[in-house]
């Protein structure tokens, strides 16, 4: 018995080191991200304002202006652009939480290459599919880091303590639900193609960069 209790104390030790390992990776594309689509976009509501002709002079997407007049850049700029606080502060609640989560797993350049995949794949599906005449929002790669994430807890669930996976499955789910719920009800007014294929093109981005099934809590992500 005091071997098998001794094995026990050694088994929660290594599992609290391997959580402060864990947490003490610094989440640098989140936090970039964060702040730079923070200022971006505080900056453009305060001096410019969230009119239709304010935003698109700052970057918004607009269907014609990238399929007609070759406007690509959009595609991007929309990412750091937002319609309202309200818009803003959601996305990054998102962005935030399940970006830090994500990129103490995978590593930043893993992370990097997810976020901005996401963003890009739900501007194109916003532009080609939907057709929006003017759309801003970084709706598309947060969907992604939700995608990506689930993806990661579900294909290594190695990486987590068994309690927080499941928490964040659940979590991220309801997400997923609430989101196309709100889709569906708001339809004209959300864009339900860059959410999705936001949401697609993260699980897709993080299956083949995915660390390796030795990968173990704790264990410092790979570099690509």
């Amino acid at each position: 018995e005091t071997d098998a209790l001794l094995a026990l104390e050694e088994a929660c030790r290594a599992q609290g080191r391997a959580l402060r390992s864990a947490r003490g990776c610094r989440p640098l594309g989140t936090c970039l991200a964060a702040a730079v689509t923070g200022l971006v976009s505080a900056g453009v509501l305060l001096w410019w304002g969230d009119g239709v002709l304010d935003l698109l002079a700052a970057g918004a997407l607009s269907t014609p202006l990238v399929a007609d007049e070759g406007q690509w850049w959009r595609l991007f700029a929309t990412m750091l652009l937002h319609g309202g606080w309200v818009h803003l502060l959601m996305n990054l609640s998102a962005i935030v939480p399940v970006g830090i989560l994500l990129e103490r797993r995978i590593g930043t350049a893993r992370w990097v290459i997810v976020y901005v995949g996401s963003g890009f794949a739900g501007s194109l599906a916003s532009v080609y599919v939907n057709h929006t005449d003017v759309g801003v929002g970084a709706s598309g790669a947060a969907m992604g880091l939700i995608g990506a994430l689930l993806l990661v807890l579900l294909r290594r669930p190695a990486l987590f303590p068994s309690a927080e996976r499941a928490r964040w499955v659940f979590l991220l789910w309801a997400c997923v639900a609430a989101t196309a719920a709100i889709g569906l009800i708001e339809h004209r007014y959300v864009d339900n193609a860059a959410h999705a294929a936001g949401l697609l093109a993260g699980a897709a981005l993080a299956l083949p960069i995915l660390p390796p099934r030795s990968a173990r809590l704790g264990a410092s992500p790979g570099r690509l």
